[in-house]
């Protein structure tokens, strides 16, 4: 009975420690989503490593005159927040960019403000968390729900 209590107790303690840490929500049709204004982007996202310690989330889709991309930039590789900044980030900060060309018709969505979570930086995926506020060239949006999990080089 003791040897059996030997093995058991690590394995809950383990199991409780495996509960407790966070997670990102999965994505209906990819590993990147979000809720933006009301409307909800699911895509398959991939990782890019940049110079200066910045790593982008990255999709695109079509060409010309009918494109989107979304670059959610990373300034480190460390778990824990990345405050959303506007324009070009630094160490410790994320941006976040949703470009939609419609037939001709542009609209360049970047972070304002909010926050990325980090959850996991490993070879396994990069899984984390986001929400904030967004301006689309005319006026302030939210961003919720965000989510990106074990996205891959």
């Amino acid at each position: 009975m003791k040897k059996l209590s030997l093995i058991l107790l690590p394995l809950l303690v383990f199991a409780a420690a495996s509960c407790n840490k966070e997670k990102a929500a999965s994505c209906n049709g990819g590993n990147l989503c979000f809720t933006l204004a009301g409307n909800t982007v699911s895509v398959q996202a991939v990782r890019k490593t940049l110079p200066d310690n910045r790593n982008r989330l990255y999709w695109e889709e079509g060409s010309g005159n009918n494109y989107r991309n979304i670059e959610i930039d990373i300034y480190g590789t460390s778990e824990g927040d990345y405050a959303f900044t506007s324009g070009q980030g630094s160490a410790g900060s994320a941006t976040f960019q949703y470009f939609v060309n419609n037939n001709g018709s542009a609209v360049n969505t970047q972070g304002v403000s909010g926050t990325l979570k980090l959850l996991t930086a490993g070879s396994g995926g990069w899984s984390g968390t986001f929400s904030g506020t967004v301006n689309d060239g005319s006026s302030d949006l939210e961003l919720s729900n965000g989510n990106f999990s074990d996205v891959q080089p």
